[in-house]
């Protein structure tokens, strides 16, 4: 089903475990054009190719680089037979492959995307989550109702429909996802992180997004690892290209 991948990814300071990511795959990997929010060249060109997204709200540099190098990943996945994307601290299990390729089997026709890591601090209030959702179930006091119970739950053995709200770590874009997600963007324009924009399109209905169910792990994340998105310059993207 999957035959190519990439890792976003602007420089080598996480070369050892991009090369972790390599030697865990048989796959394709592909290149795409990863923008360095910190660069207001790369900035500036990645806004002239992407003219039809508006920008309406101030970020981290490196959030509008994420989203740039995300709308890049979505034309490839587009043009081609879809895509898996990595970011370049992901950590796969062994076997990582092979489970990907049985956990996937059955996904809907009508897939845009899978997420293939979602969050431990999501799982369990599948009320809260589902907030996210225009059409959720209705809020209610007591426990939280079991997965197996919810709206995100649809019986297949290891995935559901999406049901966290933000995640980037590793994705699954199908061929029609990427296109639907580029739409998305022009239709709306950047209005969130980039990880919460394709939920949000999700939960709203505008995109089908899929998941692994709780007990189902593919992908770890080390929390603890120093990230350079957060310590990047905040502001309109006028005034980042510009500076």
């Amino acid at each position: 089903m999957i035959s190519e991948y990439t890792i976003i990814s602007i420089n080598e300071s996480r070369a050892q475990k991009k090369q972790a990511i390599r030697s865990s795959l048989s796959i394709n990997e592909v290149f795409i054009d990863c923008v360095n929010g910190s660069d207001s060249i790369a900035l500036r060109k990645a806004k002239e190719k992407w003219s039809n997204v508006e920008f309406p709200g101030p970020f981290k540099a490196g959030e509008f680089g994420i989203f740039f190098s995300l709308l890049n990943a979505w034309e490839y996945a587009a043009e081609n037979n879809g895509l898996l994307v990595f970011e370049d601290d992901a950590i796969l299990i062994h076997d990582f492959e092979p489970l990907l390729h049985q956990y996937l089997a059955g996904l809907p026709a009508d897939a845009d995307f899978v997420a293939i890591w979602t969050p431990n601090n999501q799982q369990g209030d599948y009320y809260r989550v589902s907030s996210f959702n225009s059409v959720g179930e209705p809020q209610y006091e007591g426990s939280p109702r079991e997965f197996h119970n919810s709206i995100f739950y649809f019986g297949h053995e290891h995935l559901s429909k999406v049901w966290n709200g933000y995640g980037g770590v590793c994705l699954y874009f199908t061929k029609q996802g990427g296109q639907k997600l580029i739409e998305y963007a022009e239709k709306m324009g950047m209005f969130t992180p980039a990880d919460c924009f394709m939920y949000i399109a999700a939960h709203s209905g505008y995109v089908n997004g899929y998941g692994l169910n709780p007990n189902r792990k593919l992908v770890e994340y080390d929390w603890n690892a120093p990230t350079t998105i957060h310590k990047t310059r905040w502001g309109s993207l006028e005034e980042l290209i510009n500076e």
